[in-house]
């Protein structure tokens, strides 16, 4: 029974890139039938002698269903993710809690939070001040020793 097999191609150079870490190259696909992946392969280097094929190809069929999982899977999660915010909006609605009110308090503590970090970052800054302080008062003993 002959599958239909999507193998990967691309010239020397492109491969070279892809191996360096290249975010970006060129590769080439092409569906091929044929009864076994190897078979496949041998096709596509038939057909294209100077490049560098993949050795590894899948169906296209797997491709599929890979790919429909995927689609399901982000699906599912955008769903939770509007039933979670349906429920929040609900539970605001239920405490009288409007939209604008909510942005506010959002925006409320943000700014809270913020000044938190600030007052942590100042009480740091206070610690290395009186470090260096000391360091400053020391130097000074020694100069006047000598």
């Amino acid at each position: 029974m002959k599958n239909t097999y999507r193998v990967q191609y691309m010239t020397k150079a492109e491969y070279m890139d892809y191996m360096g870490g290249a975010m970006f190259c060129n590769i080439n696909t092409i569906d091929v039938k044929a009864e076994s992946a190897q078979e496949a392969v041998n096709a596509v280097k038939a057909m294209h002698p100077d490049m560098v094929v993949n050795e590894n190809p899948r169906t296209v069929a797997e491709i599929e269903a890979e790919n429909k999982a995927w689609e399901e899977k982000f699906r599912a999660e955008e769903e939770k993710k509007a039933a979670a915010k349906a429920r929040r909006e609900a539970r605001d609605i239920a405490n009288g809690i409007t939209p604008e009110k909510r942005k506010a308090i959002n925006n409320l503590k943000r700014h809270e939070n913020n000044v938190k970090g600030l007052e942590y970052q100042i009480a740091e800054l206070m610690k290395e001040l009186e470090i260096e302080k000391k360091i400053v008062e020391r130097k000074k003993a020694e100069i006047e020793k000598m």
